[in-house]
């Protein structure tokens, strides 16, 4: 599978569809699954709520049927 958009936005649609508490996307792989090299979509780990394209992804992913995505309220959550 080849992403053709941003690849920023990829990585925010990743991160809202995989992060948990406890760990985080596997961004590695899915850079290699969709072809895109070594982008560095892990960068969306530091994204958060109100900065670009956050609430578009949020919007699409619910659209879809998916839920409790947005994961950008607040992405420096102490770790229990």
């Amino acid at each position: 599978m080849k992403w053709i958009r941003k690849k920023s936005y990829l990585g925010k649609i990743i991160r809202c569809l995989y992060e948990t508490d406890k760990e985080e996307p596997p961004y590695k792989d899915m850079t290699e699954y969709f072809g895109i090299g070594k982008s560095n979509i892990a960068g969306a780990k530091k994204i958060i709520k109100g900065e670009r394209d956050t609430n578009e992804v949020v919007e699409l992913l619910t659209k879809c049927g998916f839920t409790n995505v947005d994961v950008f309220e607040d992405p420096y959550k102490k770790k229990n």
